[in-house]
C-alpha cells in the first residue's frame, strides 16, 4: 500500500521501485463505500483510492520510460521468471504477461509422486463454494505419495469456504497415513502436517511449493468472474508451484470465464 512506502520514500531524493502490478491487489480492511465516500470528498481520482492503488501503479504511472502490457503501462516490467516449469509458466506468462515473459529457470523436469501436472474435472452444480466432491479428490490425490519422501504442497483456493472445509479433513488424511511408528512420534506428526499447507491464495502470496493443488471451488458465476476476471489472483495461484499443479473444478464452468481460459489451455485432464 502506498501509505506505508511514505515514510521510507520520503528519505531519498530519488528511488527505483521494481514490482510486478500483475500480483494480487493491495488487501484493505476498510469498506468499499467509506473509501468512495473519501475520495469524493477529497475530489480524489478513483485511481488513488486505497483499494485500488499500490506503490507499483503509482510509479508506473509517473515513469517516462516502460512498455504497455494488457492495456497497462507499466514502468520496470518484469521479464525473466525463474521459479516455476511448465505449464505453470506458460498459464501465467499468457494470462498476466500478454506472452511476454522469458523463461529462466535451469534444469529437469523430475518425476513427481503425485504425476505430471494435471486437471481433475469434478462436475458440480452451482450452490455453495465447498462440496465433498472436491475434498474427495484432494484427499484421493494425497493418498499416492511415498510419504517417507514426501515434498512440500500446498492445497489452496481462491475462497475462505474451501479452505475451511479442506483444513479438517486433510489434516486427520495427513496423519491416518503415515505409519504406526511414526505417527506415535511427535515430530514426524508436525513434519507431515508441516508438508501439507492449506489456504487460501491470499495466504500463500510470496510463498512457493514444489507442488500446489488449486481447488477452484466457485458456486456461481458471478464468484467465478470474480476469480478469474483479473489475471492477478489465478496467476499468482498458479505460479505458487515450482514443479507441478493440479486443478481441481468444473471445467465446463470455468473453461471459457476470464483468465481462466489459460488454464484450460494449458492443463490436460
Amino acid at each position: 500500500m502506498p501509505a506505508a512506502a511514505v515514510g521510507g520514500l520520503a528519505r531519498f531524493p530519488r528511488a527505483v521501485v521494481v514490482g510486478d502490478p500483475q500480483q494480487l491487489e493491495p488487501v484493505v480492511t476498510l469498506p468499499a463505500a467509506l473509501v468512495a465516500e473519501l475520495m469524493r470528498h477529497h475530489r480524489a481520482p478513483a485511481e488513488l483510492a486505497p483499494n485500488r492503488a499500490s506503490v507499483q501503479t503509482l510509479t508506473d504511472s509517473v515513469s517516462r520510460t516502460g512498455t504497455e502490457r494488457l492495456g497497462k503501462w507499466i514502468g520496470l516490467p518484469l521479464l525473466v521468471h525463474n521459479r516455476c516449469l511448465n505449464p505453470m509458466f506458460t498459464v501465467a506468462s499468457d494470462m498476466a504477461y500478454d506472452g511476454a515473459m522469458i523463461h529462466g529457470r535451469q534444469g529437469s523436469d523430475d518425476a513427481h509422486p503425485l504425476g505430471p501436472s494435471r486437471w481433475f474435472d469434478v462436475p458440480r452444480p452451482d450452490g455453495a463454494h465447498f462440496r465433498n466432491e472436491d475434498a474427495e479428490q484432494v484427499l484421493a490425490l494425497l493418498r499416492q505419495p511415498d510419504w517417507a519422501q514426501l515434498q512440500p504442497i500446498a492445497v489452496i483456493s481462491p475462497f475462505k469456504e474451501v479452505v475451511r472445509g479442506l483444513a479438517r479433513r486433510i489434516q486427520r488424511e495427513v496423519l491416518g497415513l503415515l505409519p504406526p511408528e511414526r505417527l506415535q512420534d511427535q515430530g514426524e506428526r508436525e513434519k507431515a502436517l508441516e508438508a501439507v499447507k492449506v489456504g487460501t491464495v491470499h495466504t500463500f502470496r510470496g510463498r512457493e511449493k514444489v507442488a500446489v493443488i488449486l481447488v477452484l471451488g466457485g458456486g456461481s458465476p458471478g464468484a467465478r468472474q470474480w476469480a478469474a476476471g483479473s489475471p492477478n489472483l489465478l496467476s499468482v495461484a498458479v505460479t505458487r508451484a515450482k514443479d507441478r499443479l493440479y486443478v481441481i473444478g468444473d471445467r465446463s464452468k470455468w473453461r471459457n470465464v476470464g483468465h481462466a481460459r489459460a488454464l484450460d489451455a494449458q492443463l490436460p485432464l
